[in-house]
């Protein structure tokens, strides 16, 4: 009875020494040659039918040294000499200098200002999923740093204030997309702090609890008709540099459901706000 492979299954490490300790098996079993890529499919009958055989034992010896999570990548190969190449493509030094050459282009991504933002953001998702078409996934807060850093600097001020605040990369990209205009610098504060509100309050909000505008008063100007997080003064204030860049972030835990009355919701206290 035929020996089983005592290769351990290759879950996506140490891809190096699983081929070689593949590769080895592969010529114990006299069964190497129908994958190394110098030797052709033989064309007479007779040697061509002991060669399906031969590729047949080679392809389900590679395949069983698979764990299940890598199947899916050889579903499709038809011999054993297409699913060593795929294999080698995938993980082999082949990966390696693909895998180096798109992390440099996405790690130097930058934005032509001639494109508009959706051409720019499907750029970036590209050279994402083509990374982790072999398995080199980028984490969601390093993408989201990665895409801020590409846009140009006219767009510094709602960087600055995207790079500020808890919003993950999918409602950066949705906000980005979202504003096919040119904003000024303190519309841009409001914009994205508003967005990002609008995000993570949905559903908190019931109408009963908010008082008419014109009852509102801004805890920060002290004008009649809007709140803090729409205030333009503490915007250009903070464009300016004339209040600390800590209280660019807004607690965002803050509940209007809190305040019982309109004169309460107008003067939250000190402690709700990061000054």
């Amino acid at each position: 009875m035929e020996k089983l492979s005592l290769v351990e299954k290759f879950e996506g490490r140490d891809f190096h020494t699983w081929r070689i300790q593949m590769q080895l098996t592969l010529i114990e079993k006299d069964l190497w040659d129908v994958v190394t890529p110098n030797v052709t499919t033989p064309t007479n009958p007779t040697n061509l039918a002991k060669w399906n055989i031969k590729d047949q034992k080679a392809l389900g010896t590679i395949t069983l040294s698979l764990s299940k999570a890598y199947l899916h990548h050889v579903d499709f190969t038809k011999s054993a000499k297409e699913i060593w190449e795929t294999l080698n493509k995938l993980f082999g030094s082949e990966a390696e200098s693909a895998k180096t050459t798109l992390k440099q282009k996405l790690y130097g991504l930058k934005m032509d200002e001639s494109i508009k933002m959706a051409e720019h953001i499907s750029k970036f998702r590209s050279l994402l999923n083509q990374l982790a078409g072999i398995n080199e996934n980028v984490k969601d807060d390093d993408a989201k740093a990665i895409l801020l850093n590409s846009l140009p600097k006219k767009m510094s001020h709602m960087v600055f204030t995207l790079s500020k605040i808890k919003i993950g990369l999918e409602g950066v990209v949705s906000t980005l997309l979202d504003q096919n205009e040119p904003l000024e610098p303190e519309e841009e504060v409001l914009y994205v702090h508003n967005k990002a509100s609008t995000s993570s309050k949905k559903g908190k909000y019931n109408s009963k609890h908010i008082p008419t505008k014109g009852k509102i008063k801004c805890y920060y100007c002290k004008e009649v008709g809007h709140v803090i997080l729409n205030c333009k003064k503490r915007a250009q204030d903070l464009l300016d540099d004339k209040i600390d860049q800590k209280a660019y972030i807004i607690e965002e835990e803050t509940d209007w459901e809190d305040y019982a009355t309109d004169e309460e919701l107008s003067c939250p206290s000190d402690e709700d706000y990061l000054f």
